[in-house]
């Protein structure tokens, strides 16, 4: 590695890809914290949640001992062991330690000794995350649902009376004795293949679809519990909208649907997208924010690289200015009729509704398809492709300034607080409108693309101890770090999506009779 790529030597930091480079992404996550509040991304199956209800009442039941270690210790055991199980019944995904017990499960042994994997400092553990899954996914998701709660005079939490009880009742009542042998076997530390095919039921997949079980579940999601929190209602809505998609399309919907659909208001196939409940259009229209949001950071992160792109054929480095002029002259050239300002530019680019394969290619769904392809590690963004990034840009600019509801006005943020979103872009495209494109274009790349970078990778260093800089100055000249290019947020609706099976209201085709019946 060439010593001009090092970090300086005083920072004793931790050298990072460019995470969320353009500190736009936030806009877009807090949005969908909102929209989906106690499901995260990585919190992948509902009876997680019974599972964890019910060792917690367990333990306080049968163990009693107020210290964290230990109860720290039964619950890497409870999740080595239930991955033991699911992998036994049909190597189930989305279980924490499945590789760990996918290895166990094939030696040549009857007897699986699976303490010492639970342990965080031996050799091999299933999973390094202190806490393992429950630490680093499930806990603050169960309290923010209610499930679990804070106990009296000792760190270990305890099912909330509200709901937590029910969980772990009705998780432990699945089978009677089986929450018997498993608590049993999670103290042995080993469990015969016989006692896991035995346990099967307990699996993730395995929730009767017709039992008081599945109920509570559904019970939780929806809001139908004691005390639900009252942000809690945007998920009830958000998985409303899922079940009521997957109606319409007929099939089981993918996030892509999700987002497109509710962004445009239109199924792949140009159907409209039919809600006839007030609050689920409104609620819709949140969902539509949140995707205006997340597609303008990456029209600004797709600038980014196309620059980072540029500065790589320059070894040597180009100053700041030529850099700019450089990117900005290429963008110019690539207009087949040249603009005088922003506005001619803007009244100069068309726009689309609709999205799928039959669409038109200027709807924002085929921009961003060929944004993102561009930006693949293995690309380059040319100019035409940051013409189109700059295209997209202003047809969400159209759109923000047509939101008839006031949601865009309602989250405004003004730049002196660091915010950015569609809100703040929209505000400094129309104070430019009438200036020259070429000074527009230049203006974006290096105050809200260059700068803003810059600005951000310093507030990580400073406050985080991370090294994200994709680019350095030295003597006057800018060179290249390494690069990277725009992200999508993932707005746990995969996992949303995976939850409604998991409680029989979707399966693998569609919208189940259970799930039919709900939004009846």
């Amino acid at each position: 590695m060439n010593a001009r790529s090092l970090p300086p030597e005083w920072t004793d930091s931790t050298v990072k890809n460019g995470v969320d480079p353009l500190g736009m992404q936030n806009a877009s996550v807090s949005k969908y914290q909102d929209l989906v509040p106690g499901i995260s991304n990585v919190t992948l199956r509902m009876r997680y949640y019974g599972l964890y209800a019910w060792l917690s009442d367990r333990y306080a039941r049968q163990v009693g001992v107020g210290n964290i270690e230990t109860w720290k210790w039964h619950v890497r055991r409870a999740e080595l062991l239930y991955a033991l199980v699911a992998q036994k019944k049909t190597g189930e995904r989305g279980v924490a330690g499945t590789n760990w017990a996918h290895v166990a499960l094939n030696q040549p042994t009857g007897t699986v000794d699976f303490a010492a994997g639970a342990d965080p400092m031996a050799p091999n553990p299933y999973l390094r995350q202190e806490w393992g899954a429950y630490g680093g996914a499930y806990y603050s998701q169960l309290v923010a649902t209610g499930v679990l709660t804070k106990a009296d005079g000792h760190p270990v939490p305890v099912p909330s009376e509200a709901s937590g009880d029910r969980l772990a009742r009705l998780f432990g009542d699945a089978r009677a004795e089986l929450g018997e042998t498993f608590f049993d076997v999670l103290t042995r530390g080993s469990v015969t293949h016989e006692e896991l095919t035995r346990l099967a039921p307990l699996a993730p997949s395995a929730i009767p679809p017709d039992s008081q079980e599945r109920a509570a579940y559904e019970d939780l999601l929806f809001c139908r519990m004691a005390n639900t929190p009252a942000g809690d209602q945007n998920r009830k809505m958000t998985l409303i909208l899922l079940l009521q998609l997957a109606n319409q399309m007929g099939s089981c919907p993918t996030s892509t649907d999700v987002r497109w659909s509710l962004y445009t208001g239109q199924l792949a196939d140009g159907q409209p997208l039919q809600l006839h409940d007030p609050a689920l259009r409104a609620h819709r229209d949140r969902w539509w924010l949140y995707q205006l949001d997340d597609l303008c950071h990456m029209c600004l992160e797709s600038l980014l690289k196309y620059t980072l792109d540029i500065l790589e054929g320059y070894p040597i480095g180009l100053s700041m200015r030529e850099l700019i002029a450089e990117a900005t002259q290429r963008i110019a050239d690539e207009r087949q009729a040249p603009v005088d300002s922003w506005a001619q530019f803007t009244t100069g680019t068309a726009s689309a509704v609709g999205w799928g394969s039959s669409s038109e290619p200027a709807t924002e769904y085929h921009r961003l398809e060929r944004l993102l392809r561009s930006a693949r590690p293995n690309a380059s963004v040319q100019a035409g492709d940051a013409l189109n990034s700059l295209e997209l840009l202003v047809v969400l600019s159209q759109r923000a300034k047509a939101d008839s509801a006031g949601f865009v006005t309602q989250t405004a943020k003004s730049d002196n607080d660091g915010a950015r979103s569609i809100h703040t872009e929209m505000a400094f495209l129309d104070s430019v409108a009438q200036r020259p494109f070429k000074e527009v274009v230049a203006s974006l790349i290096r105050d809200r693309v260059l700068h803003r970078h810059l600005w951000v990778a310093l507030r990580k260093l400073r406050y985080q101890g991370e090294y994200t800089f994709l680019v350095e100055t030295d003597e006057g000249r800018v060179r290249l770090r390494r690069k990277d290019g725009p992200v999508q947020t993932t707005p746990r609706l995969d996992t949303s999506i995976d939850f409604l099976k998991d409680i029989h209201l979707l399966d693998s085709k569609s919208i189940t009779d259970l799930g039919r019946r709900l939004i009846q």
